[in-house]
C-alpha cells in the first residue's frame, strides 16, 4: 500500500479535476437529494478515490487532493442551496 502524499502541489490540471469532479457529485446529489447529501456523497466519493489509490497502488494517494475535491462538493453544496 503507498503512503498517502502531503506536500503534493495544491494547482495544475490534476486539481482542477478533483475541484470539477466534487462539484457534479454535490451538484446532482444536492439537486435529487439535498445539499447536504450532495456534500457528503462528494466527500465520501473523495476518500473512496484516494484509499483506493493507495490500496491499488495505481495512483498518488494525496491528501490535496481529497481537500480539493472536498472543497468542489462544498462550493456545489452552496450553489444548490442558493438555489432553493
Amino acid at each position: 500500500m503507498k503512503k498517502f502524499v502531503t506536500n503534493d502541489k495544491w494547482t495544475g490540471v490534476d486539481k482542477n479535476k478533483h475541484f470539477a469532479g466534487g462539484l457534479v457529485i454535490a451538484l446532482v446529489g444536492g439537486m435529487v437529494f439535498s445539499p447536504v447529501v450532495g456534500l457528503v456523497a462528494g466527500a465520501v466519493v473523495a476518500g473512496i478515490k484516494e484509499i483506493y489509490d493507495a490500496v491499488s497502488e495505481k495512483g498518488t494517494p494525496s491528501l490535496q487532493d481529497f481537500v480539493v475535491t472536498v472543497l468542489g462538493s462544498a462550493i456545489g453544496s452552496l450553489i444548490v442551496r442558493s438555489t432553493l
